[in-house]
């Protein structure tokens, strides 16, 4: 038996920002595939449409995010990039925030680590992180599919014991339990909860005396700084969330390939209404409503828009 003193601890621990995202309806929808395919079919229009609720949604919302990382890298997030000069371009590339994420079943885990670099913090990642959790729940609104789930910020370590790759291994951590948490037992329909941690994270750079840049990273984290604030926003129940159509993505959302999806998401949210106000399920039936209305103070005429004026 060996000997917890003279056991070699070798596990390296850091923060990491960490967001648990599951596709909401896949139990339901998994047990009709399963009738299915107990009774004999393989084939057939039932099997196809329940292949498109299950396994073809849940591609999908790989590919977009896989997709959605690639458009994003390289990006430049500060929008005094352009005034840069060529050596301070140069810098600013090596700056690149450090996203990676792996799959759960339905369920999609994003990570990037808090990084310290000669020092100093580096905010990118977090306002990254925030960023894409919000383009990913517009986006998938826009196709009918909702998502739930938690970001928090917190202690996690690289399961690497399965390969020889660190790339390639799996974040585990008390970090991932506080996120499967507010996905599973604090969000309650679809949204995405700002764990405490992560808000107080927020809050202690907020107070952080207001000085001059002294260098490009210092200037970048009070852009990324600004931009988190602008990413999230409480909720009526007190919870901090992502805000999907907040101020940080307005410009986004007006863009000619995004527009669309916003319009489809808000006629998705309120069909969810009404089929639950009909099928007479009222907490249900009050949570899209909610949704509705965020919708409708973010973008006060999506309602006409999105129903060609019948309202």
């Amino acid at each position: 038996m060996m000997n917890n003193d003279s056991e070699k601890f070798t596990t390296t621990f850091q923060h990491y920002i960490v967001a648990y995202i599951d596709v909401l309806g896949q139990k339901a929808e998994l047990s009709k595939l399963e009738k299915l395919l107990d009774n004999g079919e393989r084939t057939g229009e039932l099997v196809l449409k329940a292949k498109r609720q299950t396994i073809d949604v849940v591609k999908k919302i790989r590919e977009d995010f896989l997709m959605l990382c690639k458009q994003r890298e390289g990006k430049p997030e500060n929008p005094r990039y352009h005034d840069l000069t060529i050596e301070q371009k140069a810098q600013f590339k090596t700056l690149k925030d450090d996203i990676k994420f792996q799959y759960v079943s339905d369920a999609i885990i994003i990570y990037a680590p808090l990084a310290i670099v000669e020092g100093e913090q580096r905010v990118q990642g977090v306002m990254s992180m925030i960023a894409n959790v919000a383009y990913l729940i517009l986006s998938q609104f826009g196709r009918k599919v909702a998502i739930r789930g938690g970001i928090e910020l917190g202690w996690a370590t690289k399961l690497d014991s399965w390969t020889n790759n660190k790339e390639d291994a799996d974040i585990y951590g008390p970090v991932l339990s506080r996120a499967y948490y507010l996905e599973n037992k604090v969000a309650g329909y679809p949204r995405v909860i700002v764990g405490e941690r992560l808000i107080d994270y927020l809050r202690l750079r907020s107070q952080l005396p207001n000085e001059e840049p002294v260098n490009l990273q210092e200037n970048l984290n009070k852009t990324c700084e600004e931009h988190c604030r602008l990413l999230t926003c409480e909720d009526t129940d007190g919870q901090f969330i992502v805000d999907f159509l907040g101020e940080y993505m307005q410009e986004i959302i007006k863009s000619p390939n995004v527009a669309p999806l916003v319009k489809l998401g808000y006629q998705f949210v309120e069909q969810e209404y009404i089929r639950y106000k009909q099928a007479r399920d009222s907490k249900m039936a009050f949570r899209y409503e909610h949704l509705m209305n965020y919708y409708l103070e973010r973008l006060p005429n999506l309602d006409s828009e999105a129903t060609g004026g019948s309202h």
